[in-house]
């Protein structure tokens, strides 16, 4: 079932999206960051939501220290916040 209402979200995100949520959160991406985040997320959503640490690694080189930093600060901050959803498998 979570996998579905995030497939569904997925479906509907947007570059633009990515970039905004970033820069809320302390973070201005660059192009080619932007462009990393966004395909990763579109394209391999079940790895970024279930498996964050190996795409991590996976994009740990492409993306500048504080930005790499930053996204993974947030990403731990949201497990804690919904573990249900994101730590069931």
């Amino acid at each position: 079932m979570f996998n579905n209402f995030i497939y569904n979200y997925i479906q509907r995100l947007k570059q633009s999206d990515i970039e905004e949520f970033a820069k809320n959160n302390g973070i201005i991406l660059k192009k080619v960051e932007s462009d990393i985040i966004y395909d990763q997320i579109k394209n391999h959503f079940h790895d970024v939501v279930y498996h964050t640490d190996e795409v991590l690694i996976k994009i740990k080189d492409k993306l500048e220290p504080t930005t790499y930093l930053k996204l993974k600060e947030l990403i731990e901050y949201y497990k804690k916040k919904y573990p249900d959803y994101l730590n069931y498998l």
